[in-house]
């Protein structure tokens, strides 16, 4: 059912609300979500959003992949079964053009209700695939030192710092459906996050 606001106060469906049944700010406001797709369906789940016009983000990273005649570069999901939408979940029409495309299984949640992702998230991971660093997923990592890039075309991204062979790299997590990517950092552009 889609809300409104009338000139009596806040209805649903036409029908008046009392004063303890108007839904917080937050019944309004635009998240971001994870939509569960099925086995290498991403693509084709954001090419249905898209031809929707439902605000959505794939990250896509080129790899180098060798075919048998040939190496070719394709570009794969950086969370493999997912698709992150923006969008407002109280909005029933909203979710069901989300929920009603070829190779969506749901929204990522206890089956009743959609957990959103917390925007600085879903910031980081987009400031990371737009640098155009060579990015990686990695095994989500709860704990660790947060640092924060203070230099380069990361700067601003908080994550986790680690320490390889080959030099140091600061993953970024979405906590919700556990992923993680990596990408490589110098070591003199980071600082300790402020928490």
């Amino acid at each position: 059912m889609d809300s409104f606001e009338s000139d009596q106060g806040f209805s649903l469906a036409g029908v008046p609300l009392a004063a303890s049944e108007v839904p917080d700010r937050n019944y309004l406001q635009h998240f971001w979500y994870a939509v569960h797709t099925r086995c290498r369906h991403e693509k084709v789940v954001a090419k249905e959003f898209s031809a929707k016009k439902i605000n959505h983000f794939l990250p896509l990273v080129p790899r180098r992949r060798r075919w048998s005649d040939r190496y070719v570069t394709v570009h794969e999901p950086l969370f493999p079964g997912y698709v992150l939408v923006h969008m407002i979940h109280s909005n029933y029409a909203q979710r069901i053009g989300v929920l009603d495309c070829r190779g969506v299984i749901g929204l990522v949640g206890n089956g009743r209700t959609a957990y959103p992702i917390p925007d600085d998230e879903v910031a980081s991971v987009k400031s990371i695939v737009k640098s155009r660093l060579e990015c990686s997923p990695y095994p989500y990592l709860s704990e660790g030192s947060l640092v924060e890039v203070i230099h380069g075309p990361l700067a601003g991204v908080c994550g986790i710092l680690i320490h390889e062979p080959r030099g140091h790299r600061l993953v970024v997590s979405i906590s919700l459906f556990s992923q993680s990517i990596s990408a490589e950092i110098d070591i003199a552009d980071v600082r300790l996050c402020d928490v």
